[in-house]
């Protein structure tokens, strides 16, 4: 009689994202914060690591270390939008304004932005009155996302601000 094979069964192994993910999950925060920081230091050029630890820096209102994170993570990915995007808004909840179109329109200058960046940008043009700017960026959205019904309106209001009252209008109806 032929022997029965040997089953040998081994404990599946998480990686360190996967474990700093459930602690997340878990509402651990500490503890995913230590691991994140662990994964960095041992591998400081990990995107989804330090991505997720400036959410969650961000989350908690840390808004001095994520930007440190953030400044970090640029220097390997200077072109990643999702950190440009956090770069912005840490320079938004500063008050920062002005240096939060430079980034944002950093990124359209090295045809790196998607709509997320363009999103962001236009009604920031638009709260600083400069709806020229605004009107061409929330076309540009609108070429890429013609149902966004939020830049539709956002293109009308500077229009009207620009009073060029008929686009206003086309574009309050689309």
């Amino acid at each position: 009689t032929a022997a029965e094979p040997e089953i040998v069964v081994t404990k599946a192994v998480k990686s360190s994202i996967e474990i700093a993910r459930n602690l997340i999950k878990a509402g651990t925060l500490i503890e995913a914060e230590k691991e994140l920081q662990e994964i960095i230091r041992s591998k400081p050029s990990d995107i989804n690591a330090r991505e997720l630890l400036i959410g969650l820096l961000l989350r908690n209102d840390r808004t001095a270390e994520a930007s440190g994170q953030i400044t970090e993570a640029l220097k390997f990915y200077p072109n990643r939008e999702n950190l440009v995007l956090m770069q912005a808004r840490t320079l938004l909840a500063e008050k920062q304004v002005d240096a939060a179109i430079s980034v944002l329109q950093k990124q359209i200058t090295t045809k790196k932005a998607g709509s997320k960046t363009l999103a962001m940008l236009a009604p920031l043009y638009q709260q600083q009155f400069r709806y020229e700017e605004s009107v061409r960026v929330y076309s540009q959205l609108l070429k890429q996302i013609p149902s966004g019904a939020s830049y539709w309106v956002g293109l009308a209001i500077s229009l009207e601000a620009l009073a060029r009252q008929g686009e206003a209008f086309t574009a309050y109806q689309n």
